[in-house]
């Protein structure tokens, strides 16, 4: 992974806090929607692990919101304003939208990367979040195996920890409690592509994802515009030709 990757892997991270609970999430600027920005994360994060939690905007906060250019965290507590979109509770994932203003001048930078919906080639999975081991303190990085999408339903994957994450004290998913809701992104052309979020961590070091393809649909409902998706060689291609149009704008 080049420095350039794994900057935005870092600034993407968030920490979201709702009713009691800690988990992560991942930022995201809209190709469709440039007013605005989003926060994608698990939908127990807000809910509780049984979703039988209720909340209202405010009850939401994004923190440790990273600024890699002055180096300092920020956060921010959702509004009224906010718009709250959730899944339904098997598919578990919850979009918040954001003025883009709001967040810009916490992060500093445009966090650019494509969407895709599937992982053909079964590339490494890598994400970013907040851990239990951290006491929900501190994001750490954590690469996995792509295993295979689950038969009964495909919009879910499964993963396999490249490291062992239990431990004779613990089970995984109780040191890695904190991390659903984490940005899962494979790369390309040393380029990230996010593909999905954490949902939920199996007992011995394996994880469940979601796509993010399963939002569209309740996106439509919404009547706002829905996530565009690429496949990993058509996004790798755009890329490489906005970043030859930005070299040959540089040199003007």
């Amino acid at each position: 992974m080049n420095i350039t990757t794994e900057n935005i892997l870092k600034q993407v991270v968030v920490r979201i806090q709702c009713n009691g609970e800690k988990g992560s999430g991942v930022i995201h600027f809209p190709e469709n929607n440039l007013g605005s920005v989003y926060v994608i994360t698990a939908k127990h994060c807000l809910l509780g692990k049984k979703f039988d939690r209720s909340f209202v905007n405010s009850d939401i906060k994004i923190d440790k919101i990273y600024n890699q250019t002055r180096d300092t965290f920020s956060e921010y507590r959702c509004t009224d304003d906010d718009k709250i979109v959730l899944t339904d509770n098997e598919d578990d994932v919850a979009l918040i939208i954001i003025q883009k203003a709001s967040l810009l001048e916490k992060t500093g930078n445009y966090l650019d990367f494509k969407l895709i919906d599937k992982n053909q080639d079964k590339l490494p999975v890598h994400f970013r979040g907040f851990p239990h081991f951290t006491e929900n303190e501190t994001d750490r990085p954590f690469d996995a195996r792509f295993v295979e999408e689950i038969k009964s339903h495909t919009q879910k994957f499964q993963l396999d920890s490249l490291s062992k994450m239990d431990s004779y004290y613990s089970p995984s998913s109780t040191n890695m409690a904190g991390t659903s809701g984490s940005g899962l992104f494979v790369i390309r052309e040393n380029a990230p592509f996010l593909i999905g979020i954490l949902t939920d961590i199996d007992q011995v070091d394996s994880f469940f994802g979601t796509k993010l393809s399963v939002l569209n649909d309740w996106l439509i409902e919404e009547k706002l515009p829905s996530l565009t998706f690429y496949s990993l060689r058509e996004a790798a291609a755009k890329i490489e030709l906005e970043s030859r149009v930005n070299d040959a704008i540089e040199k003007i």
